[in-house]
Formats: structure tokens, sequence, C-alpha cells
């Protein structure tokens, strides 16, 4: 049975490229192509194909935010990641929504039919450039977001349960301003939804 894929990446040349490599394998059919966020997101919808190769970075969404809203409505496609991004803390975003393939697009068309065979087969691949993080990602997790000294601790004050009000009197500083921290460490990690941040300190105390 046909591994069916669709390709979204904002670069023509190198979709090109890459729906050439993928389309010599004689299992895998290419089923639609979306140089953009919104086109892969109505490709996914309405094709449901086995796999999803995203652009990182693409106009309208970002591969991200199309993996994350496809896999948040239940969608059967796994996705793959195509990124010149080898900080950790995109690597670790896209481990949260659930993104079983990450690839560094430099060795895209070298890597992607063995991530697309490994992928199909409901098993993860990450790109070598990777492995300190996967190996120990508690020491290099925090480190990656770059947060501020004074964000540092007030994560540290929200994994150990306290409130706005309650790290506000321990930093000698307003719960306005608390809150305006807790917002910027938020969208840095890239969480969603009320109380994201205490359901991410407590899904990951080991990291404090």
């Amino acid at each position: 049975m046909a591994i069916t894929i669709i390709i979204a990446d904002d670069h023509p040349i190198f979709r090109k490229g890459l729906a050439e490599t993928i389309a010599a394998n004689p299992l895998f059919t290419i089923v639609g192509q979306a140089n953009n966020g919104n086109e892969a997101l109505k490709l996914i919808t309405s094709l449901k194909p086995t796999i999803a190769v995203l652009d990182i970075n693409m106009p309208e969404l970002s591969g991200l935010d199309v993996a994350s809203k496809a896999i948040a409505n239940n969608v059967s496609t796994k996705f793959i990641i195509l990124t010149l991004h080898k900080e950790a803390s995109y690597f670790l975003r896209a481990q949260q929504i659930g993104v079983m393939g990450y690839v560094l697009k430099d060795d895209a068309i070298g890597n992607i039919e063995q991530c697309i065979e490994v992928v199909s087969q409901n098993k993860t691949f990450i790109s070598a450039e990777f492995s300190t993080v996967i190996s120990n990602p508690e020491k290099n997790a925090l480190d990656a977001y770059q947060f501020t000294a004074t964000e540092a601790i007030i994560l540290k004050l929200v994994a150990q349960g306290k409130s706005s009000n309650e790290i506000a009197d321990v930093l000698f500083i307003s719960p306005k301003t608390i809150d305006n921290h807790r917002s910027n460490i938020t969208k840095k990690i890239g969480l969603e939804g009320k109380n994201a941040l205490v359901k991410f300190t407590l899904q990951h105390k080991d990291w404090f």
C-alpha cells in the first residue's frame, strides 16, 4: 500500500527537489503540495495523507502551527518538520505537539526517504544533530529557551506552586509585572491555553 504524502514549503526550488526525491520511491505517492501553512492545513484536512512534510517557517501558519491544529482535530496524518533551526527549543516544541519526524533542511534530501519510512511505521526519526538534546533534555531544555534571569526565577516559583501574588511578594514587584513575565515565558515555550504554564512545570518537574 502506497504511503501518501503532502509537502509544504514556500521555497519552490527546494520543494521541487524534495518532491523529486520522494517521488523516486515507488512506495511513496505525493498527493498534494502547498506553499503556505493554510494551504497545507486544508490539504491535510481534505486528503488525509499518511505523512505531511512541513517546513517549520512558512507564511500564514508555521509548520508547527499546522501540525498542532491538525493533531488537535485528531487527524491520522503523521508529521515531519523540516527546519534550519538547530536550537533545542524548536525541537522540544515539536516533541510537545506530537511531531514524529524532525529533519534539518541541510540534510533533508539525504534523509527524507528514511524519515518517511520510519515515521510511517509510527516511529520517531530525528536528525543526528539533536542527539545531545535527546540524550539529556533536562540539562539543555531551559537554556534552550533563553529565559532572562527573572523569568528563570519565576518559572521555578511557578513550579513550586506559587501564585502570581505570592511570587510578587517574594520578588518585591507587582502582580501585574509577574503576569507580564508569565505571559512572555508562555510565548517563548510556545504554550497556549489557561494554566498552560502551570501544567508545563508539572510535566517537567525534573527541569527545575
